[in-house]
């Protein structure tokens, strides 16, 4: 390859590098329309009577948002039980299409099996709500929680439970009387 065609080959890869990044300015907005509102945890049992730790969050977006993006979550959550004994379980979600009066706001439950594990507590998560863009996850807003990373988490963790996990269910608001409830596939 001559000299020049390798300089215009790098140019225009460079050109389409720069392509997929969000501007700063549309990133900064998409940071400021999406919100995580409460988060509540407790122990319960599921409709076939396996015990369960259900974490269940609130969260709210401008219903006006860009749809071209693909709103998505990252959950990442530790168990310990009685014994000091430490769980993670993670999923990853994407918001499906929503009905055309949708008012931006959602409830969101995680469901972990704690099978036969003595008193468990949930001593850390980390909620990530962001879009999926270029195929790479860009949180845009996130709840801590006994954490300051995912990477701490999981590292500190070793022993991941979601192989196990059962479900995840999403509930969404439209117009002033309507709802609409959904059980979304875990990724």
């Amino acid at each position: 390859m001559t000299k020049v065609a390798v300089l215009v080959l790098l140019c225009m890869c460079n050109l389409f590098v720069v392509a997929e990044e969000i501007p700063k300015k549309e990133l900064k907005k998409l940071k400021r329309s999406v919100k995580i509102l409460s988060v509540s945890d407790r122990k319960t049992e599921n409709q076939e009577d396996e015990k369960i730790f259900l974490l269940k969050f609130d969260t709210n977006q401008d219903e006006d948002n860009d749809e071209q993006f693909k709103y998505r979550f990252r959950v990442t959550v530790e168990i310990t039980d009685k014994a000091k004994n430490t769980y993670f379980a993670q999923v990853q979600a994407s918001q499906r299409a929503l009905h055309e009066d949708y008012l931006g706001e959602d409830t969101w439950e995680f469901h972990i099996p704690i099978g036969n594990m003595e008193r468990p507590k949930l001593s850390a998560y980390v909620i990530q709500y962001g879009i999926l863009h270029e195929g790479k996850f860009i949180p845009l807003n996130e709840d801590f929680d006994d954490v300051d990373t995912v990477e701490e988490l999981t590292e500190r963790s070793p022993n991941r439970l979601d192989g196990n996990m059962k479900l995840f269910k999403h509930t969404y608001l439209y117009d002033e009387d309507g709802t609409e409830e959904e059980n979304v596939k875990i990724y």
